[in-house]
């Protein structure tokens, strides 16, 4: 009779779970769903470290508009450098999966604002001093990212570099030595 009402209120905290999981997804933004990871312990190659570890934490975080427009992301902390990456998956989800299936899925966080400064930096790199001022914040924005904002930043910092200086280069007057040389 204990084991029976021992495992009934496994199954409700179970419910509850559910429950609360539901409420969350529906009803409340701005929470955080928290799994547990001892239990069955995700291992994954980190985004940040590039070791193999096992995840310290593991959360699903559900933001947005209630009911209208709520969204989760899903995070995991790494054991070794204490980073936390974003899953694509949520948390639950990964648990099945082997090491290199949840290598898909693991990628570093980047930011909006780091990917929209990115975006204004091609738009305005052929514009001298605005480009290179865009450039300058989209590459700070993105250094040492290993994914498509990094070598776009750069590459609109060499092609902003460029028409700066060549503006700059044209309305110092170029010719002005050429003429001292030559003489009146």
């Amino acid at each position: 009779m204990g084991m029976r009402s021992a495992s009934c209120r496994r199954s409700r905290a179970g419910e509850r779970m559910a429950i609360e999981m539901i409420h969350v997804l529906m009803d409340r933004p701005n929470r955080v769903i928290r799994w547990p990871v001892e239990s069955s312990p995700i291992e994954y190659v980190c985004p940040y470290c590039d070791q193999l570890v096992c995840a310290r934490y593991a959360y699903d975080r559900v933001d947005g508009v209630p009911i209208v427009l709520p969204f989760r992301t899903t995070w995991i902390g790494c054991s070794a450098c204490g980073k936390e990456a974003r899953s694509k998956v949520r948390t639950l989800d990964l648990a099945p999966l082997d090491v290199a299936e949840r290598a898909d899925f693991i990628c570093r966080y980047q930011s909006f604002v780091a990917r929209s400064m990115v975006v204004i930096a091609i738009v305005t790199c052929l514009v001298p001093f605005l480009g290179l001022i865009m450039s300058v914040f989209a590459f700070v924005a993105n250094f040492r990212e290993r994914n498509w904002t990094d070598m776009a930043s750069r590459i609109c910092l060499c092609i902003s570099c460029c028409t700066t200086g060549w503006i700059v280069f044209l309305l110092t007057d170029p010719f002005h030595w050429a003429r001292r040389l030559v003489g009146p």
